[in-house]
């Protein structure tokens, strides 16, 4: 989803009950902001599910092409709420909002659901009742095609450090109220995961794609590379139980060494690796180790 033009690292106020009148088990909400011509493919993967409510929330789109996207989805039937700028945090709170399903997925206008992803990921939560989310692998295409593998177990401690557990997530209702939702900043998911961090909250991996994220130009991140030292400070000053607890959070994840030496050098408040030594590192054995930073 593109970024919006206003980001604060306050959360929004949540509904403190769910609304009532459906019977589906997952709501998809799926923010927009000016890129509704990719929208209609991420609407069709999730409509396509047995059992899902979705809901379609522009974010202040100014676009014209993107404007007339929307009233085309609304002709089709989708319902699509309209709110000023705000990000995608807030964004996905008006759907969560606006919606009635125990358990809610967000997913990015540009990205596209896997057939059956949403049926295994709740499954999985109602087989584990403790679990207050659930994830999965995803499949890069586009500019780029690679699948990302997923750590296979919740890591609190990791997760001060690196973004492990991508956008798509399947959560309970109850827990997203219960932490705040997304923070309205640069690294919303990313903030969902240490909110769950500093409310002792976990989650369950399903091993399958779950969703496509779709790659253009030379990284759909790149925007954030080069606000990350700041990013990263807002996440810090939002969710300070959970860099204060780091000690304590790595007693129960129990890293291997290596980790908690190399963590620190590359990642955290630290700049992303440069893209140059990453595109060499790609190329070399090396690389391969670094990959197991996501396990």
């Amino acid at each position: 989803m593109s970024q919006s033009a206003h980001m604060t690292p306050e959360r929004d106020h949540l509904p403190a009950e769910r609304p009532v009148g459906s019977d589906a088990r997952v709501a998809v909400v799926i923010p927009t902001y000016n890129d509704a011509q990719l929208a209609r493919e991420a609407v069709a993967s999730a409509r396509a599910e047995p059992g899902v409510e979705v809901v379609v929330i522009d974010d202040g789109s100014t676009d014209p092409a993107s404007l007339q996207e929307l009233a085309r989805l609304e002709g089709d039937g989708v319902r699509v709420l309209r709110q000023a700028n705000r990000g995608p945090g807030p964004a996905r709170l008006s759907g969560v909002a606006a919606t009635a399903a125990a358990l809610l997925f967000a997913l990015d206008a540009d990205d596209i659901l896997e057939p059956g992803a949403l049926a295994a990921l709740a499954d999985a939560l109602e087989r584990d009742q403790q679990a207050a989310f659930a994830w999965g692998d995803y499949e890069e295409f586009g500019t780029k095609h690679e699948r990302y593998r997923a750590p296979r177990t919740f890591m609190p401690w990791s997760s001060t450090y690196l973004n492990l557990y991508f956008a798509p997530i399947l959560v309970r209702r109850e827990a997203l109220l219960a932490v705040g939702g997304w923070p309205a900043s640069r690294y919303e998911d990313w903030g969902l995961v240490l909110a769950f961090v500093e409310h002792g909250l976990t989650g369950v991996y399903v091993e399958r794609v779950i969703f496509r994220r779709r790659i253009a130009g030379a990284s759909r991140l790149s925007g954030h590379r080069g606000q990350h030292s700041l990013a990263y400070e807002e996440l810090r000053r939002s969710y300070p139980r959970a860099f204060a607890e780091r000690g304590r959070l790595r007693r129960i994840e129990r890293p291997a060494l290596w980790k908690q030496i190399v963590y620190p050098m590359f990642y955290g408040r630290r700049t992303l690796i440069p893209r140059r030594l990453e595109d060499r590192l790609r190329a070399s054995r090396l690389w391969m180790a670094l990959r197991l930073l996501r396990r």
